[in-house]
């Protein structure tokens, strides 16, 4: 059981109606959500809004373990490459899935999915 599996069991939770930017923002000011970068910073990402999404609170975490296990991998020469890409359910603004891959010269050599609702 990884991570990810850890925190489905634990939420439990339908973000479907949240389908519209103001509905995400109330979401936000009730500290509901937070921000999680795409590609993290310490991998050379940008800190603006075309590399974050918000997220329900815990799942920056889960993905931040991830990322420090791949950075990890980069300093062995293991992973050359990093890509997170997300998924939806419906009209929801709030992603349902994070996947991670992680890469060798174009080749995958990892990949973890967080299932967030």
């Amino acid at each position: 059981m990884g991570l990810a599996d850890i925190f489905r069991k634990k939420s439990g939770v339908s973000f479907a109606a949240v389908d519209s930017p103001d509905k995400a923002r109330l979401m936000n000011r009730e500290g509901v959500r937070e921000r999680m970068y795409l590609m993290p910073l310490e991998f050379g990402g940008e800190d603006s809004p075309r590399n974050y999404v918000f997220v329900p609170r815990g799942v920056n975490a889960l993905k931040e373990e991830i990322d420090g296990m791949i950075a990890d991998l980069v300093e062995q020469g293991e992973i050359t490459g990093y890509r997170a890409s997300l998924e939806y359910k419906g009209k929801s603004v709030v992603p349902s899935k994070v996947i991670i891959h992680a890469t060798k010269e174009g080749n995958e050599r990892f990949t973890e999915t967080i299932d967030i609702w």
